[in-house]
């Protein structure tokens, strides 16, 4: 899989993924700030379509 994020002038690849590695998690990102990601699948032939574009809120992470 292909993670692209919004960098502020265009969308940026961030990571390729395996098919079987866990979740991808953005530890990049700054809390209560607006990201936009989009996702792509990627095999022998290359990264396919990339998805709708999807709009997300960083929150921070707590422990307990």
């Amino acid at each position: 899989m292909s993670v692209q994020r919004d960098n502020g002038s265009r969308m940026a690849t961030i990571a390729t993924t395996s098919n079987t590695s866990a979740p991808y998690t953005d530890t990049t990102v700054v809390t209560s700030q607006t990201w936009d990601y989009q996702v792509a699948s990627v095999n022998e032939d290359g990264v396919g379509a990339y998805s709708n574009i999807v709009t997300v809120t960083a929150t921070p992470t707590v422990s307990t």
